[in-house]
């Protein structure tokens, strides 16, 4: 897909810790920035998201009464390119 990077990550190896990618580093750096100085500023009831390359706040109160639905054709896409890639 032209002009598109696509990646997956298995959640369970990032829960376990597995090896971050220099994006995983910067991603982070960056969120924890964002969150020190959300916190110097006496922010509270936040969350940080990230979409594309720009970083947001969004309250948590609204990010739990919208629920987001998964775009099953997308997912299918993910799961088919994983299924290439392992064979």
């Amino acid at each position: 897909m032209d002009g598109f990077t696509l990646r997956y990550s298995i959640l369970g190896h990032l829960q376990r810790g597995g090896k971050p990618s220099a994006f995983d580093r910067i991603l982070t750096t960056r969120m924890g920035t964002l969150a020190v100085n959300e916190l110097l500023n006496c922010s509270t009831d936040v969350m940080i998201g990230s979409k594309g390359d720009q970083l947001d706040l969004l309250s948590i109160q609204e990010t739990v009464e919208n629920e987001a639905k998964p775009d099953l054709c997308k997912l299918n896409v993910i799961k088919d390119l994983k299924q290439s890639s392992d064979m």
